[in-house]
């Protein structure tokens, strides 16, 4: 069974509302990794809060860089596909 993102239909060129869109989910990824990496900052410099804030780092930070890949999918398929991948590792944060 397909699921509810796989069954709707993509236009064959994005509208300018789907630009913006795109582009403000980009620039909330990024502020969201930058409010991470803040964060990491004030944590405490034990074993547990450097193992914490370098894992919070990179999961923060790679939700944006997948989901911009995801955006250059070829297909609408290969697009859920990146977009699942992307959505995993922001769960994780």
């Amino acid at each position: 069974m397909l699921s509810a993102m796989a069954q709707c239909k993509m236009p064959a060129c994005p509208t300018e509302a789907d630009r913006q869109n795109r582009n403000d989910l980009s620039k909330r990824l990024l502020e969201f990794a930058s409010s991470s990496i803040k964060l990491t900052i004030k944590l405490k410099r034990t074993a547990l809060g450097r193992y914490i804030a370098n894992q919070l780092k990179r999961a923060a930070s790679s939700s944006g860089a997948n989901y911009e890949e995801a955006c250059g999918a070829e297909s609408k398929a290969d697009f859920i596909s990146r977009q699942a991948g992307c959505c995993s590792i922001f769960l994780t944060c």
